[in-house]
């Protein structure tokens, strides 16, 4: 992780020098790197996910430290929260809250489904599907959301929730996605 000038030090500073703001505090995008500074440390780094499975590289190039996490879940505590903890010393997170389903009637979960819009454009699509509700991101992905209340569901393999906003009718206005610390809210746009 100390590449000399003859090596990969021209390399590693060329990806590492142009960078964008993500939208998230102390996090930039670099060229095939996310940048983040936890605890005074700069941890250039990626993941890959997938259902069951975590992988997460980072380095800190101040430091000369580097970081490959494997984990057997999908969840953030699998890789990104192990990985910082290790180059930087951040605390690890605490493990998610422990979730009970609960079952609602079909048309309590017919009145959630719809189309709604995220202010970035991004359509989701929630149908309703065997006693849950299945979310399409814009065709990138599909998640099933179990429920926990009426308003309140929750995916098994991550840490990942979706609230519901409800006209006094108890149809959904709107939607709030809770995904590692940020939320999103969505507009329903059509029943």
């Amino acid at each position: 992780m100390n590449p000399d000038a003859a090596s990969l030090g021209a390399a590693i500073a060329t990806l590492l020098a142009d960078r964008r703001p993500t939208g998230r505090p102390d996090e930039q995008q670099a060229l095939g790197w996310l940048v983040t500074r936890r605890h005074g440390v700069e941890v250039a780094w990626h993941v890959g996910r997938t259902l069951g499975g975590h992988a997460f590289i980072g380095f800190a190039p101040e430091r000369g430290v580097g970081v490959v996490v494997l984990g057997n879940m999908g969840g953030q505590r699998a890789g990104d929260d192990v990985g910082f903890h290790l180059m930087s010393g951040a605390s690890l997170a605490p493990p998610p809250a422990k979730r009970r389903a609960v079952k609602l009637a079909p048309e309590q979960l017919g009145r959630l489904a719809g189309r709604y819009r995220l202010p970035s454009g991004v359509e989701l699509f929630v149908t309703r599907v065997a006693g849950h509700l299945s979310i399409d991101i814009g065709a990138r992905a599909t998640h099933v959301f179990i429920p926990e209340s009426e308003t309140r569901f929750f995916l098994r393999l991550y840490d990942v929730q979706v609230t519901f906003e409800l006209d006094p009718q108890g149809h959904a206005i709107a939607l709030t996605t809770h995904q590692e610390g940020r939320e999103q809210r969505a507009i329903r746009l059509t029943p």
